[in-house]
């Protein structure tokens, strides 16, 4: 990883620490813009869009940090646990409603 590459992981990291999701958002996008294999800040940029609530989006990267670093652990857990969480989250469907009596 590059020194500016890290500076910019650091930085994305403490602005989503501190609640300002969108300007991680673009930092992060603009440092993979520039150096798109740095699994970590795919990584990052994954959990964002996990709490953002784009859980597809949120897999599809971490999909690709552990192909760019499969001996990556931390990557394989939070896919993992991604996969548990929307596995066990009920799907939200009108038709799957019970009537009212």
């Amino acid at each position: 990883m590059t020194p500016v590459t890290a500076s910019a992981l650091d930085l994305a990291a403490a602005h989503v620490k501190a609640g300002r999701l969108a300007e991680a958002e673009r930092l992060l996008r603009d440092a993979l813009s520039r150096d798109p294999h740095e699994a970590p800040l795919i990584h990052l940029l994954a959990l964002l869009r996990q709490r953002l609530g784009d859980a597809r989006e949120a897999e599809a990267l971490l999909r690709r940090a552990v192909a760019l670093e499969p001996e990556a652990v931390e990557h394989r857990v939070r896919l993992g646990q991604l996969l548990s969480t929307v596995a066990t989250t009920p799907a939200r469907s009108s038709s799957s409603a019970m009537p009212s009596r």
